[in-house]
């Protein structure tokens, strides 16, 4: 059985042995470094939880929230719901549930401009929002990029003192991973990024961002909680799935604009 096959098999029973954690609930006080911000505080948001302008573009799949996803998305309201009742909450600002999706591919933000993750063939001083503009006009002029709906299985979550705490994800078959590897090469040569983690990329869907380091007690219980909320959506949905993946701008990370399905 290859990688993929055998990680899709990381059901609910299976969650709980892969996940550190999930029932010991015995980590230690932290001894990591908490004293320096958190790598997102100062870029989208600010260092008491609230959230900064960050305008960029990128290309996602919303959740779906009726219909057929509609388990999916009451499963995952559920961590909406519980979260506040935990110690971590306080140092986790909450993305709205209307802005859960999955990223497929990064776009170019405005913090991108001068770096070496700038595109060569877009004008060094051209404003995000004017490539944002270019790109749109190139893609609904350009033959269809994906077929609908990518499918997605659950995977075990990691530790973490930073950074945007999620619930991990994988292809759910050997096919959905081709087609998404052939959508995230066409996006590459169309947008001219290429990422150094591109062919090993982690999905995810993202439910907040830590604005204070957390210790490690804290880290730990993050971890477990997420595996627990893991294996309920696991349980309770079997997989995820995002109906089309959408090239979007954003402000902000509380909504993204959807400007063309691909």
């Amino acid at each position: 059985m290859n990688t993929l096959s055998r990680r899709h098999f990381l059901t609910a029973g299976a969650l709980a042995a892969a996940v550190p954690g999930l029932s010991a609930g015995t980590a230690t006080a932290s001894v990591l470094p908490t004293s320096r911000p958190p790598r997102d505080v100062g870029r989208k948001f600010r260092a008491d939880g609230t959230v900064m302008p960050f305008g960029g573009n990128t290309f996602i799949g919303h959740v779906e929230q009726q219909g057929a996803g509609y388990e999916s998305f009451d499963g995952l309201l559920d961590i909406y719901r519980e979260a506040p009742g935990h110690a971590f909450a306080a140092k986790i600002a909450w993305t709205p549930p209307s802005s859960y999706h999955i990223t497929i591919f990064g776009g170019l933000n405005d913090e991108d401009q001068g770096t070496r993750r700038w595109p060569q063939g877009v004008a060094p001083a051209m404003p995000v929002a004017a490539v944002t503009a270019q790109w749109l006009r190139q893609l609904q002029d350009h033959a269809r990029l994906a077929e609908p709906r990518f499918e997605f299985a659950f995977d075990a979550p990691r530790f973490m003192t930073e950074g945007a705490p999620h619930v991990p994800l994988q292809p759910a078959n050997e096919r959905t991973a081709r087609r998404l590897a052939a959508l995230r090469d066409a996006l590459a040569q169309f947008t001219g990024i290429r990422d150094r983690n591109h062919d090993s990329y982690r999905y995810h869907l993202t439910f907040g961002y830590i604005f204070q380091m957390l210790n490690e007690q804290e880290a730990r219980a993050l971890q477990a909680a997420t595996g627990r909320w893991v294996q309920r959506l696991a349980a309770r949905s079997g997989t995820i799935a995002i109906p089309a993946v959408q090239f979007c701008s954003l402000a902000d990370m509380y909504a993204f604009r959807v400007l063309h399905a691909l």
